[in-house]
Formats: structure tokens, sequence, C-alpha cells
């Protein structure tokens, strides 16, 4: 079962003082200022409340986009280049390897997963260029949800109303207040250790190869079936677990469903398709002091 220790900290970095900025060098006003606004300020970037979708089969925000990879093929020692159609009719050895390498050729990916935190289990839905560490995209908590920005060293999040009526942030706030404070984005940054653990986490739960983390020569090979509109390939590993790949070429490893009595989904798509992310605007932005 996938546990990641970093996203732990989502929450608890944000209790913290708060100042509200406009600009992140400029003169900052209080959080108090901020939830006194009478207004809300509705964020250009805003997506819908991802608690509304809580499926990680379910996204939130999709990116127009168009896919640019050119699919390579690779020889084999006996039967000389594979094509598509040879993808179904390869061994498990032979499928495992090819997708080992679709794997490390993936940049860009969207990926939905199911992450164990202690108790709770946390949707993460995020689209990241495995590149430059960039990504945005939303992480469902049980009792709440979050939607985040990250570009080079700066981490934008914003809560839903929940968070801020529940008292984690250090304070009560009125249900006025947290409405306008749930159009708001907490900037941190990864010079804190937590909020880079946070990253790190993220950025390895966008990792398409833990897919074939538990699979191996000895995994069963089940018949071909459709997944959201991909022909895949179950490959079954003793425990339970399940891995689809993909039933062309690239051999993409598109899906992990783990066996036992928690069972847990891991999917991916989007792969090698361009990610744009845009920093939200400064007027939406309220800083995270340590």
């Amino acid at each position: 079962m996938r546990r990641i220790t970093g996203i732990a900290v989502a929450g608890l970095v944000l209790t913290g003082s708060l100042t509200a900025c406009g600009k992140l060098d400029g003169p900052a006003g209080s959080i108090k200022e901020a939830a006194s606004e009478t207004t809300p300020s509705a964020s250009t970037t805003a997506d819908p409340d991802p608690s509304t979708s809580p499926s990680p089969s379910n996204t939130t925000r999709k990116p127009t986009s168009t896919s640019t990879t050119r699919r390579p093929t690779s020889a084999s020692p006996t039967r000389g280049p594979i094509t598509a159609a040879d993808v179904p009719k390869l061994t498990v050895s032979e499928l495992l390897a090819q997708a080992r390498t679709a794997a490390e050729s993936v940049r860009t990916v969207h990926v939905r997963a199911t992450v164990k935190l202690d108790t709770e289990k946390l949707l993460i839905d995020m689209w990241v260029d495995r590149e430059t560490e960039d990504f945005y995209g939303s992480v469902n908590f049980p009792t709440y949800a979050s939607h985040m920005v990250r570009i080079g060293e700066s981490v934008w999040t914003r809560l839903d109303e929940r968070y801020w009526l529940s008292g984690e942030a250090g304070r009560q706030y009125t249900p006025q207040q947290a409405q306008l404070l749930a159009t708001k984005y907490v900037r941190q940054t990864t010079a804190d250790p937590d909020t880079a653990d946070l990253v790190e986490g993220i950025i390895d739960v966008a990792d398409p190869s833990y897919v074939l983390s538990g699979l191996s020569d000895r995994s069963t090979k089940l018949p071909v079936q459709t997944f959201e509109g991909w022909q895949v390939i179950p490959v079954r590993a003793a425990n339970g677990d399940t891995g689809y790949l993909n039933a062309g070429l690239p051999v993409y490893p598109i899906r992990l469903v783990t066996g036992g009595p928690e069972p847990e989904a891991d999917n991916y798509d989007k792969f090698n398709e361009p990610v744009t992310v845009e920093e939200p605007p400064a007027g939406d932005v309220v800083n995270a002091d340590a």
C-alpha cells in the first residue's frame, strides 16, 4: 500500500501566521483584513470544488493539449522490431521490459492516485511536469479538499471552506470569512522542510513505474480489457496486485489496482502532453510566514 508521509503536512504548515499580499515582495496586510473583505475575489484559475468528485477516476481540471510524442518501437532479438499488433502476444517478461522503457520516457503525466496516510486516505489528481517538477491539481483529504500549484520554489494551496471552519488554521473563522478565504491561495516555499517533503511526495506519486513495482516475470498475463478508452493488458502478481499496461506502443503503465482488504487504484494518462502551470493571480494569494 502506497504511503507518503510528506503529504501529511499540507494542512499543518498552514497553522503559522498568515498575511494577505498583493505582491510577494510588497507590503502585506493581515489575514484578519483579508478575511474581512466583503466580496470574495474569484480566482481566474479557480477550479470547481474537487470534493464534488471524490473518486480517484474523476478529474477536476483538464488542460487543452496535443500530444507531440512520437511512439518509439524497440527490437526483439527473436522477432525483429515490435509493432503495436505484437504487444498483446508478448510474454510477461517482454511486456514488463517494454513498460519499464515506456515509463522512463514519460516527461509529463496526469496521475490520479489513492495514498494511505496513517489512518486516512488521500485522493490525488495532478498534472505533473516530471522534468521541471512543477504541477497543479487537487489533493482531497477526508474532511476537506485543496487545490495546489507548484512552480519552482513556490507552492500555492487553496483550501475549501471546511478547512477554514475546522480550526486547523490556528483560529476559528466565521462562515462568511471561510467562504472568502476559500478563494485564496496560501503561498509556501520549498525552503520549509515540510513543504519540500510535500512536493517530493507528489513527484513520487507521479512516477508511472510504480505500477510495475510489484510485478515480475512470474506474474500472470490476463486477457486484453478496455479501460477509459485504452486497450490494456492486465498483469496480476501473486499478492493480487494487478498492473494494466497499454496494449499498443509505447507500453505505458496505465493503472495499478492493489489487492488485499483495502484495494486502491492509481491511474496514469496524458503521457508526454504539454502541462502548463500558471501562478495564481497575486490578488488571490495569502502568504504563509514561518
